[in-house]
């Protein structure tokens, strides 16, 4: 049996990699041995991996939540808006249960909450596949963002029935509707196909870790 299966989605499991390979080759791979790192809860250990939270926030979940909150403020355009963008900023990265939960348990929520915050700018100009590819990426990272699928999916299913011509018949925008809504299908489809490609090989594996998930 397995000592620690899967518990999280497919693109967790490849940051996981990611990490376990620069712990081996530029740290200390005493912290990816196998079988002999099982428990391994050094001070040296743990100093590595909330090393890795802080750096995955670096470089994604604060660039996003810059970005976001710039493209919040340009489409409000308000003198206010300025203020809020970096109290906003501010919340967001100083937040306590982020920074207690993240940071002193090595847990990298913001990488998934960085995903889901491009998707919405990705939403919010337009960009209505890319959005849907982000979040799968969200999603696909961390389970939590089960919590903003409903709202993502509503957004995207009105979005493909709504804003045609106004000259074009019932039949014309509900054609160009569903044409729309198979090619947004396609997409979420591939983008999980392509994540969960490892597993699908054996109806048991995937099994397992749809399970632990």
């Amino acid at each position: 049996p397995l000592y620690w299966g899967l518990d999280y989605p497919p693109l967790s499991a490849y940051h996981s990699y990611l990490v376990g390979l620069w712990a081996r080759r530029w740290h200390n791979e005493s912290y990816v041995a196998l079988h002999e790192s099982r428990g391994i809860s050094t001070d040296q250990h743990k100093q590595f991996m909330r090393n890795t939270v802080l750096l995955l926030d670096v470089l994604l979940y604060l660039p996003a939540i810059l970005y976001a909150t710039y493209t919040v403020r340009k489409r409000l355009a308000n003198d206010r808006s300025e203020v809020a963008e970096w109290a906003t900023l501010t919340l967001a990265v100083l937040f306590p249960g982020q920074i207690l939960i993240d940071n002193g348990h090595f847990q990298y929520n913001n990488a998934s909450l960085g995903l889901c915050a491009l998707a919405v700018v990705a939403l919010l100009e337009r960009r209505t596949l890319a959005g849907a590819v982000l979040f799968c990426l969200a999603l696909n990272y961390k389970q939590m963002e089960l919590y903003h699928a409903l709202p993502f999916f509503f957004y995207l299913l009105r979005h493909c029935f709504t804003g045609w011509d106004k000259s074009s018949t019932v039949l014309e925008r509900l054609t160009a509707g569903v044409s729309r809504l198979a090619v947004l299908g396609v997409t979420v489809l591939a983008t999980f196909l392509v994540l969960w490609l490892p597993w699908l090989s054996s109806l048991e594996a995937a099994g397992q870790l749809v399970h632990r998930i």
